[in-house]
């Protein structure tokens, strides 16, 4: 699924409405909060092509807007989310499971995602409650790099830094769905586990190397917070 500018401007106009509508809640009503994690990034690639995870980061923030008592809120925020992919056979266009230069590859890319998940909270006889959320993402991508190692196909090429829509390079456009699910302490510390789900093919733009495949995130996660 390709994001033309149209839907990509519409898309962000409709996410700055909602949050605005959002936080014309009574203030005294919200809550606040902040997370950070470690996230496991893949890829879901087409064409017989696969990825293994990475290790990369997350750190985010957001704003708890109660809907229905202390059982259900919605909370928009923002977060950094590194993502991509290890062994890059699809990279190098390469189905060859013997070829070295896979084995050195990682691709990690950061992206400023813009989360609206909606909350339900399963209040605990001990205090605190577990919750669970789902709720689309929009993502925007700031970086990214890619790590070819040292190899007889590669050389000792090292890292590449690229940017976002050019020279061949992702899509810098990612939407998608996040799932989670977690348990908060009374003192407002929680621990989280998610998944993010996208939907948005990533694919390099032009088509001067034939790319064909279809490419999307996949980022299993782990994160702490604190909510206010």
């Amino acid at each position: 699924m390709h994001l033309p500018k149209k839907y990509f401007f519409r898309s962000l106009i409709a996410v700055s409405v909602f949050l605005l509508a959002s936080l014309h809640t009574s203030a005294q009503e919200l809550g606040y909060g902040f997370r950070a994690g470690i996230d496991f990034p893949s890829y879901s690639l087409s064409d017989g092509f696969s990825a293994t995870s990475t290790v990369n980061f997350q750190v985010g923030a957001f704003v708890d807007v109660p809907l229905a008592g202390d059982f259900l809120s919605l909370q928009p925020g923002l977060s950094l989310q590194g993502k991509g992919g290890a062994d890059g056979d699809w990279f190098f266009l390469s189905l060859e499971p013997n070829d070295p230069v896979l084995d050195e590859f990682k691709q990690n890319t950061m992206w400023l995602d813009i989360p609206v998940n909606l909350i339900g909270k399963l209040q605990m006889p001990m205090g605190g409650f577990v919750f669970a959320g789902v709720g689309p993402y929009l993502g925007f991508g700031l970086s990214g790099k890619n790590k070819l190692g040292d190899t007889p196909l590669s050389g000792s090429a090292g890292d590449q830094v690229f940017q976002f829509g050019k020279d061949n390079s992702l899509r810098g456009l990612d939407c998608g769905v996040n799932f989670s699910l977690g348990y908060q302490l009374p003192l407002g510390i929680h621990l989280m586990g998610g998944y993010g789900l996208g939907l948005a093919d990533l694919t390099p733009t032009g088509n001067e190397l034939g790319y064909s495949y279809t490419q999307k995130n996949r980022v299993w996660s782990i994160a702490v917070g604190y909510a206010l």
